[in-house]
């Protein structure tokens, strides 16, 4: 029980005892019963309290015990000094250190363990501690109990001990070891550095040090001698006033160049005039001396006494100029009598009298066994007799001679000589001897025969190659026949089934019928898509297509890409998106056409095997050197997916990734192949990267040059920088490409991915004083769609201008619902010009009065009215051809005639001045190309009359043939309505009168 405990049940018995006495027999029941209670509870509470007191007892008991074992078992001694230095605690460890027990330690002074000489350094501490209130440090030697001795640091501080006086506690550590390695480190440097003291001082080269400034610090006797010197003399004065010579401010500059700059320092010769006249060519070698933190302080210099050897190297040179000519010319006369050719001498009798290693070593004789042997040895019997015969009579005439000649070796194997034969001419100019100076020539001849031989069947090679090339090239022209015939004999009925079957559905149809239409149309474009497929194989496998290099805005003409691929992607119900670098070029040098076709595939492809998600083209700009960019074209799936074991043989021809009967998916197989080779052609590359189930990502990478002429760049009539926009859209791809749209203008752009979150925005961004200017919102949206949102932000008192963006091509109910709040409506895919006008129209204050943007529907061709009263003329033989071509031509307002061949067509230009001719390549009688030149032939110089092909054929050759004939355009057959407009746009010239009204 705590005293406070106690102190409070002597108050309550206390009171209790008063209150009875003075109270006695006065008490209430309940007052003694209350009483007893209170002494109850404070009897409980002191029981309490006394337990707790019990346990605090022994946990500090324990505490005490771990901390006296650590106290005194610690790797260091620890002792608790009073003020006046006696030991007041000391630990076990303390008391092995000294050699002593502990109880006599307790109660004694630590100065008595301490040596008398260090002594005051640890008063010294002692004090400093204690005034100071600081730990510290010193080292001292301390004396065991066997009077020996032992280096020991104190480290300390001042504490307050259990009666609060001040006291001092010491760490106590061994630190013999260390100071015995510190003590002879020392003692090995100071050996050290006087032996290289030593070694400088008595060194047999001249040596000296100067400082950072130039001064000489050091130099050494045998540089005193070498320059004439006493030490005393040079020592503290600049180096250069001794070596400087007669311009000492150059010294100066190139010492200091030295000290200060980090090249490489090299040997040096420099000329010294002692002052007894002598001169000297000295050496000079410098190092660089640096302190511990790396910078040069000094340089340390040795000098060389050269003057003897400069003296010796110039003898040498001379001598040795001298004898490499002499060694020159005997080389080269002895690489031309040894390593070059086979020498042989003979006397004139012919008796060989020298041999070098050539001549021994292709003859298989050694030189014993040739020496003093005529050189009929060595003759084969293949030359007659008077090949020796005109030999012999040369030479012996004192001539030169010349000629190969055949001889046999010691193993009898024959070999071919190139030799030249030299009389060595006597005293009385005849021959003493003959010197002979060969070539072996074997496998020259051995070439020859084998050249021979190469030619001969090279030559029946290429006979053979001969006839095999017009073989081929027979070949190739019946290909190219046969691919023209069949374009004609298909194109032309596919040109009245497309032709006949788009009139067909310009009138009045029931929907059943309107149907049936619609599929004969798909059906006969699907039909022409495979002949053209077929047609551009065969162009490029025979090596026939041509790049048509031209300007090429490539974000338009990705745009133009998302247009032509939307109906399908729509009919899908798939995103169809473009992303365009806003960093990157738009403006190259390119073949547009050639590009458009390669994504069009892809992209037909990505459509074709996707069901659920989105097609993407991503467009960026990986570097540009030179003038060319080097760009990545990607086109991002979330299709089927190709398997791995698929993706390889997938740009081969008539490849698809199900290639069975049952398959799916239809088409030729020929797509990528062509976009393949077609990327290729235009010096890309093509790649794939697909996950089965995922989807797939086919990149084009292209080098094109820049197009010096840049594009027009949007005029921001309407600034649009810093405007606060918000894209709603449940698809994030859908979102990025929106977004950056409108940050390429820098507007400031928010997303939401549904239309709660939306309306969350709005309301934040009005309250906060910063409204969205305009909201981007998405038609289709889970939960609440584009039209649900629209609705709700009308009800609002000030709702921002709402751009509704959806990807269907008719307004259903959904879309009107919100028709009446939102000021635009785009349909998807979003062109960039587009959205960049329909932003100018909102922000620019006309939003309501100007009527939705979008893909325009198209002009029907009726509705030109500047065509009206133009003449033209169609020649085609073609029944069906001939009314699909009134029938469109009549659409646009033309006057039309129609002649059956060339030959009708040529009188009837002769005899009206049409304004344009239509003209079918075959036709009985005259065909067009010949019609044309009549026609052409007639008009002269006085008038030209646009003529532009019709013709089903669709090769290369055909439109060259066509274009030399005399003709200005070329359209292939099946002609599309776009097409034709594109072409009459093009040549014909409406009067000025018609096109006014």
């Amino acid at each position: 029980m705590s005293d406070q405990g106690y102190r409070r049940a002597a108050e309550l018995a206390a009171q209790a005892s008063v209150g009875s006495r003075k109270r006695a027999g006065a008490l209430s029941p309940e007052e003694i019963e209350k009483t007893i209670h209170e002494l109850t509870v404070h009897q409980i509470e002191l029981e309490m309290q006394g337990e707790d007191l019990r346990r605090s007892q022994q946990e500090l008991t324990i505490a005490r015990e771990r901390y006296f074992d650590l106290y005194n078992l610690a790797p260091v001694g620890y002792c608790t000094l009073s003020e006046s230095g006696l030991i007041l605690r000391a630990n076990l460890t303390l008391a092995k250190l000294l050699g002593v027990n502990r109880s006599n330690l307790v109660q004694h002074f630590l100065t008595q363990y301490i040596a008398r000489g260090d002594q005051d350094r640890f008063y010294l501490l002692s004090r400093h501690l204690f005034t100071a209130s600081t730990s510290g440090v010193c080292e001292v030697r301390m004396v065991k109990k066997d009077a020996s001795r032992f280096w020991a640091r104190l480290e300390g501080g001042p504490s307050t001990g259990e009666d609060g006086e001040p006291v001092l506690r010491l760490v106590i550590s061994d630190i013999g070891e260390r100071i015995a390695a510190e003590t002879a480190l020392a003692e090995e440097r100071q050996k050290r550095e006087a032996d290289l003291v030593d070694l400088f001082e008595n060194a047999p080269m001249a040596y000296h040090e100067i400082d950072h400034e130039g001064v000489i610090r050091r130099v050494n006797a045998a540089e005193c001698a070498l320059l004439g010197y006493a030490a005393a003399d040079m020592l503290g004065r600049p180096v250069w006033e001794f070596l400087g010579g007669p311009d000492r401010a150059a010294s100066r500059e190139a010492v200091r160049e030295k000290l200060t700059s980090t090249t490489p320092l090299r040997p040096v010769e420099w000329r010294y005039v002692r002052s007894d006249g002598t001169e000297l060519l000295l050496e000079i070698q410098d190092r660089r001396v640096q302190n511990e933190a790396g910078e040069v302080v000094g340089l340390r210099t040795a000098l060389l006494d050269v003057t003897a050897r400069a003296l010796i190297t110039k003898e040498l040179r001379v001598v040795g100029e001298r004898a490499a000519s002499a060694l020159s010319d005997l080389k080269s006369q002895k690489f031309a009598l040894d390593h070059h050719s086979i020498v042989d001498i003979t006397d004139v009798a012919g008796n060989i009298t020298y041999a070098n290693d050539k001549f021994c070593s292709i003859s298989g004789f050694s030189r014993p066994e040739l020496l003093s042997q005529n050189h009929r040895l060595l003759n084969s019997r293949t030359h007659p007799k008077e090949f020796f015969v005109d030999l012999w009579s040369t030479i012996s005439a004192g001539k030169v001679w010349h000629g190969e000649v055949c001889n046999r070796a010691k193993d009898g194997s024959l070999y071919w000589l190139e030799s030249t034969i030299v009389p060595l001419l006597g005293a009385k100019g005849k021959p003493d001897a003959y010197i002979a100076i060969r070539t072996d020539i074997t496998a020259r001849k051995r070439d020859a025969v084998r050249i021979e031989n190469y030619v001969a069947e090279l030559a029946e090679a290429m006979a053979a190659l001969e006839l095999e090339k017009d073989r081929a090239q027979a070949a190739t022209r019946a290909k190219s026949e046969f691919l023209a015939l069949m374009s004609h004999e298909i194109r032309t009925p596919m040109n009245g089934v497309i032709g006949m079957t788009g009139l067909l559905l310009g009138t009045q149809l029931t929907p059943e019928q309107q149907g049936y239409a619609e599929t004969v149309r798909t059906s006969g474009e699907a039909l022409l898509t495979i002949i053209n497929d077929i047609l551009d194989f065969s162009k490029v496998e025979a090596g026939k297509v041509e790049l048509e290099v031209g300007p090429i805005d490539l974000h338009s003409a990705l745009e133009d890409v998302l247009e032509l691929m939307a109906i399908n992607a729509r009919d899908k119900q798939l995103e169809l998106l473009l992303c365009y670098d806003a960093e990157a070029p738009r403006e190259f040098l390119g073949d547009a056409g050639r590009i458009r076709q390669v994504l069009l595939n892809l992209v037909s492809n990505a459509l074709k095997f996707t069901a659920v998600g989105h097609v993407l083209i991503e467009a960026e700009c990986k570097s540009i050197v030179g003038g060319v960019a080097h760009l990545s074209i990607t086109v991002h799936d979330t299709g089927i997916g190709i398997p791995a074991d698929r993706q390889e043989a997938l740009f081969q021809k008539f490849e698809q990734v199900d290639s069975s009967t049952t398959r799916k998916f239809g088409g030729t197989g020929l797509g990528l192949a062509i976009s393949k080779q077609l990327v290729e052609l235009m010096g890309g590359t093509i790649r794939l990267t697909s996950v089965e189930g995922v989807g797939s990502k086919f990149s084009v990478e292209l080098s094109l040059p820049l197009c010096p002429a840049t594009g027009p760049v949007p005029v921001q009539a309407v600034p649009l920088q810093d405007v606060r926009v918000l894209v709603v859209d449940d698809y994030p791809v859908c979102r990025r490409v929106t977004s950056g749209l409108c940050a390429r203008w820098g507007m400031r752009v928010d997303e939401a991915d549904s239309g709660e979150v939306a309306l969350r925005m709005v309301a934040v961004a009005r309250a906060a004083g910063d409204p969205y200017r305009v909201v981007c919102l998405d038609q289709k949206m889970p939960h609440m769609s584009g039209s649900e949102v629209a609705r709700r932000l009308g009800e609002e008192s000030r709702t921002p201008p709402i751009v509704m963006i959806t990807a269907t091509d008719g307004r259903d109910e959904t879309v009107s619902a919100g028709s009446s709040v939102a000021k635009f409506r785009l349909i998807k895919p979003l062109r960039e010009a587009v959205l960049f006008q329909t932003m100018q129209r909102l922000l620019g204050g006309d939003g309501g009065a100007t009527p939705p943007l979008g893909k325009q529907p198209e002009v029907p061709l009726a509705a030109l009215p500047k065509f009206a009263s133009c003449r033209v003329l169609v020649v085609e033989d073609n029944v069906v051809n001939q009314k699909v071509a009134v029938a469109l031509l009549r659409k646009m307002g033309c006057l039309v005639d129609v002649a059956a061949n060339g030959r009708e067509g040529c009188d009837l230009a002769a005899l009206l001045p049409y304004e344009m001719i239509l003209m079918d390549c075959q036709m009985p009688e005259m065909d067009g190309c010949e019609a044309t030149r009549e026609i052409r032939a007639r008009e002269g110089d006085a008038r030209h009359t646009p003529i532009v092909a019709l013709t089903a054929g669709a090769m290369i050759d055909d439109r060259e043939r066509c274009l030399e004939a005399g003709m200005d355009g070329y359209i292939s057959k099946p002609v599309r309505e776009d097409q034709l407009r594109e072409a009459v746009e093009q040549w014909l010239k409406p009067p000025t009168d018609e096109a006014g009204a």
